[in-house]
Protein backbone atom coordinates (compact mmCIF):
# COMPACT_ATOMS: atom_id res chain seq x y z
CA UNK A 1 0.00 0.00 0.00
CA UNK A 2 1.33 3.42 -0.92
CA UNK A 3 -0.30 6.71 0.02
CA UNK A 4 0.55 9.80 -1.99
CA UNK A 5 -0.01 12.92 0.10
CA UNK A 6 1.42 16.05 -1.47
CA UNK A 7 4.30 17.82 -3.20
CA UNK A 8 5.79 21.10 -2.03
CA UNK A 9 7.82 23.79 -3.79
CA UNK A 10 8.19 21.95 -7.08
CA UNK A 11 10.81 23.40 -9.39
CA UNK A 12 8.90 24.38 -12.47
CA UNK A 13 10.23 23.49 -15.93
CA UNK A 14 8.83 26.74 -17.36
CA UNK A 15 7.00 29.89 -16.32
CA UNK A 16 3.73 28.02 -16.76
CA UNK A 17 2.33 26.36 -13.62
CA UNK A 18 2.05 22.63 -14.35
CA UNK A 19 -0.86 20.24 -14.23
CA UNK A 20 0.88 17.75 -11.94
CA UNK A 21 0.39 14.07 -11.25
CA UNK A 22 2.39 11.27 -9.64
CA UNK A 23 3.44 8.16 -11.54
CA UNK A 24 4.42 5.05 -9.54
CA UNK A 25 6.18 1.94 -10.82
CA UNK A 26 7.65 -1.01 -8.91
CA UNK A 27 11.02 -1.56 -10.61
CA UNK A 28 12.19 -3.69 -12.26
CA UNK A 29 9.10 -3.82 -14.44
CA UNK A 30 9.94 -4.44 -18.08
CA UNK A 31 6.33 -4.09 -19.27
CA UNK A 32 5.18 -1.43 -16.77
CA UNK A 33 2.51 -3.77 -15.44
CA UNK A 34 2.83 -2.24 -11.94
CA UNK A 35 2.41 1.35 -13.13
CA UNK A 36 -0.15 3.47 -11.30
CA UNK A 37 -0.83 7.20 -11.27
CA UNK A 38 -2.76 9.83 -9.39
CA UNK A 39 -5.37 12.16 -10.78
CA UNK A 40 -4.02 15.34 -12.39
CA UNK A 41 -4.02 18.45 -10.20
CA UNK A 42 -4.55 21.48 -12.42
CA UNK A 43 -2.19 24.47 -12.21
CA UNK A 44 -0.44 23.58 -8.96
CA UNK A 45 3.19 23.71 -7.86
CA UNK A 46 2.07 22.44 -4.42
CA UNK A 47 -0.44 19.71 -5.30
CA UNK A 48 -2.37 17.69 -2.70
CA UNK A 49 -3.14 14.15 -3.84
CA UNK A 50 -4.33 12.10 -0.83
CA UNK A 51 -4.60 8.90 -2.88
CA UNK A 52 -3.87 5.27 -1.96
CA UNK A 53 -2.39 2.60 -4.21
CA UNK A 54 -2.07 -1.14 -3.68
CA UNK A 55 -0.24 -3.83 -5.61
CA UNK A 56 -1.38 -7.45 -5.49
CA UNK A 57 2.04 -8.96 -4.86
CA UNK A 58 3.61 -11.05 -2.07
CA UNK A 59 5.67 -9.07 0.46
CA UNK A 60 8.77 -11.13 -0.39
CA UNK A 61 8.49 -10.01 -4.03
CA UNK A 62 7.93 -6.36 -3.12
CA UNK A 63 11.08 -6.37 -0.96
CA UNK A 64 13.11 -7.21 -4.11
CA UNK A 65 12.02 -4.00 -5.85
CA UNK A 66 12.38 -0.24 -5.87
CA UNK A 67 9.45 2.12 -5.96
CA UNK A 68 10.02 4.71 -8.69
CA UNK A 69 8.01 7.85 -7.97
CA UNK A 70 7.89 10.48 -10.72
CA UNK A 71 6.20 13.85 -10.53
CA UNK A 72 5.06 14.76 -14.02
CA UNK A 73 3.55 17.70 -15.84
CA UNK A 74 0.33 16.65 -17.52
CA UNK A 75 0.63 19.46 -20.07
CA UNK A 76 2.56 18.45 -23.18
CA UNK A 77 4.93 21.07 -24.49
CA UNK A 78 4.65 22.13 -28.12
CA UNK A 79 8.09 20.63 -28.79
CA UNK A 80 7.27 17.19 -27.37
CA UNK A 81 4.25 14.96 -26.96
CA UNK A 82 5.92 13.37 -23.91
CA UNK A 83 4.99 14.42 -20.43
CA UNK A 84 7.70 16.44 -18.74
CA UNK A 85 9.16 14.78 -15.66
CA UNK A 86 9.54 17.45 -12.97
CA UNK A 87 11.42 15.17 -10.59
CA UNK A 88 11.88 11.59 -9.52
CA UNK A 89 12.79 9.58 -6.44
CA UNK A 90 13.54 5.89 -5.93
CA UNK A 91 12.74 4.10 -2.68
CA UNK A 92 14.62 0.85 -2.03
CA UNK A 93 11.86 -1.38 -0.68
CA UNK A 94 14.34 -3.96 0.65
CA UNK A 95 15.39 -1.33 3.22
CA UNK A 96 11.87 -0.09 4.04
CA UNK A 97 9.71 -1.24 6.96
CA UNK A 98 6.78 -2.28 4.79
CA UNK A 99 4.71 -3.62 7.67
CA UNK A 100 4.71 -0.32 9.59
CA UNK A 101 5.13 1.91 6.53
CA UNK A 102 7.11 5.04 5.77
CA UNK A 103 5.79 8.45 6.67
CA UNK A 104 8.31 10.95 5.40
CA UNK A 105 9.08 13.56 2.77
CA UNK A 106 11.46 12.65 -0.05
CA UNK A 107 13.56 15.08 -2.05
CA UNK A 108 13.08 14.79 -5.79
CA UNK A 109 16.03 14.39 -8.13
CA UNK A 110 15.82 16.57 -11.21
CA UNK A 111 15.50 14.89 -14.58
CA UNK A 112 18.30 16.07 -16.86
CA UNK A 113 17.00 17.83 -19.93
CA UNK A 114 13.56 18.49 -18.49
CA UNK A 115 14.36 21.27 -16.03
Amino acid sequence: LFRSHACRKLKLPSKEVPDTYVSLILQPDKYRATKKKTAVKKKSANPEFQEKFEWDMPLEEVKKRQLEISIKNGISSFMSRDRDVIGKVYIDLSQADLLNGLNQWFELKEEKGNI
